[in-house]
């Protein structure tokens, strides 16, 4: 998402247009919207969701090195379900981040484990995301997963948080950010193919 001002009276769809011929061939617009003029895409978001996938196998993948966290050993999937559940909801999530200063209370409205062999794939929803949230929390459901951390002693991070003690740090290159939500704003993708 990117906001900008314009004096101009073309149609949004103009812009799509005009803005896809002179961008590198990896970004893309995909929509756009005329909005009021206070608008700020990061203050006005209202969710976003990210995605973490794992490449779970013995051996790793020369294919997805580049998009996922290889993790060789039996991942446990139930008892990270069973950690992962206690994230739903407002917590002070402190144990996930280094940010000092901040506010480290977020509402996380939803976070999903699903096997999709050989990936695992950890989505997270909340109304807002500190700094290395979601790559710590993965790390720590991985410590879960893998039998070196109870799924009780990932809750005492949520009920005793300590700052930057959750981990570890999951690498980026497993880390995608699915989508952000603004309300009345509808960003599916009006050129997708049916």
């Amino acid at each position: 998402m990117a906001a900008f001002d314009t004096t101009s009276i073309l149609e949004t769809s103009v812009f799509e247009t005009g803005l896809n011929a002179w961008l590198p061939k990896d970004i893309a617009v995909r929509r756009a919207h005329e909005v009021d003029a206070d608008f700020d895409p990061r203050r006005h978001a209202t969710a976003r969701t990210y995605r973490y996938t794992i490449y779970n196998a013995r051996s790793r993948s020369p294919l997805t090195r580049a998009r996922a966290w290889h993790v060789p050993g039996t991942l446990d999937l139930e008892a990270m379900r069973d950690a992962a559940s206690a994230l739903v909801g407002e917590h002070d999530f402190a144990s996930f981040t280094r940010d000092e200063g901040v506010s480290t209370v977020r509402c996380v409205q939803r976070c999903d484990i699903v096997r999709d062999p050989p990936a695992v794939v950890v989505e997270m929803t909340a109304n807002a995301f500190l700094r290395h949230q979601v790559r710590r929390t993965v790390g720590a459901l991985v410590e879960v997963g893998s039998g070196k951390l109870t799924p009780n002693a990932f809750r005492s991070l949520l009920a005793k948080p300590e700052l930057a003690t959750a981990g570890p740090v999951a690498p980026p290159h497993g880390l995608c950010l699915e989508e952000v939500a603004y309300q009345g704003l509808d960003l599916t993708n009006a050129n997708a193919l049916s």
